[in-house]
């Protein structure tokens, strides 16, 4: 299978961006029941009086529906009306998983270009995210920064500090610096300062810079957990992308774990001596 180093020079030969595969790290839902309930008096036979029924719920207003249109560029506008023209958005995939890196992406889609479809990298399908993916490192006022942080960093400072490291890189490794900086979550990585950058819970879904950050990190690490399928196909990489369904946990208690799984996340930690290998995108 071609690797994902591969597929990606051969994406971006022409354009002034292009992905690195290798980490920098050495450097530094169910849907729930409602139940509604009301009380009333009822006479002995358990009849509703009729002045104890409930009324029906009045109609709303016209208007006042509340609808999720996906992110927008609202806080990207405001902040180029003050004269910040680039503002990056950043966010990663792969906090969760007990196999595989982390992976973090900054985005940079200054005023006037359209992406179409872009949303949280969640909500979209797999061909979605694919085709958002190729739009976004394919025209060349959009640019990009990813970079990848292994199972052995994660282990050493934990999984938080490896995300926020993969942040600063991210942003570092674009083109030059941003005015400004839009993450996804309630906090900033530590090289960012609240004059430069902002925090936003569930920015993913709100600004359009950090969808197309989510849509970049998710896209580069399925393409890595598919590679890494190949390398080690009993444990199911391609299905659950690392992430600890009964298949992959049935398969780490056949086989043991492999060595790109996360030594201090359950059930690996404290069950398996320390791995002797380092990550496969160590420099």
């Amino acid at each position: 299978m071609e690797s994902v180093a591969n597929r990606t020079r051969s994406s971006v030969a022409k354009r002034p961006f292009q992905l690195p595969v290798k980490s920098q790290a050495k450097d530094i839902s169910h849907d729930s029941k409602r139940k509604r309930s009301c009380s009333s008096r009822t006479s002995e036979g358990g009849v509703q009086h009729k002045q104890d029924r409930v009324s029906p719920p009045k109609a709303k207003k016209k208007g006042t529906t509340k609808t999720n249109s996906g992110p927008t560029f609202e806080k990207e506008r405001k902040l180029w009306q003050a004269g910040k023209p680039r503002v990056a958005g950043v966010d990663e995939a792969g906090r969760g998983p007990l196999a595989g890196p982390v992976v973090a992406a900054a985005c940079i889609i200054p005023d006037g270009v359209h992406i179409n479809g872009i949303d949280d990298s969640k909500k979209l399908t797999h061909s979605q995210r694919e085709e958002i993916y190729e739009e976004l490192i394919s025209n060349p006022r959009v640019e990009c920064g990813v970079r990848i942080i292994g199972p052995r960093k994660i282990d050493d400072v934990n999984i938080l500090q490896a995300t926020m490291l993969g942040m600063e890189q991210a942003v570092e490794a674009l083109e030059s610096a941003p005015d400004f900086v839009l993450v996804d979550g309630p906090r900033l990585p530590a090289k960012f300062s609240k004059e430069s950058a902002e925090a936003i819970v569930k920015g993913d879904a709100k600004c359009v810079s950090i969808a197309a950050a989510s849509v970049l990190a998710k896209v580069t690490r399925d393409r890595i957990m598919l590679d890494m399928h190949e390398k080690w196909p009993q444990y199911g990489f391609a299905d659950h992308k690392g992430y600890g369904t009964a298949t992959h946990m049935a398969a780490v208690k056949r086989c043991g774990p492999c060595e790109i799984h996360r030594w201090t996340f359950a059930p690996i930690k404290g069950n398996y001596p320390p791995p002797t290998t380092r990550d496969p995108w160590e420099e």
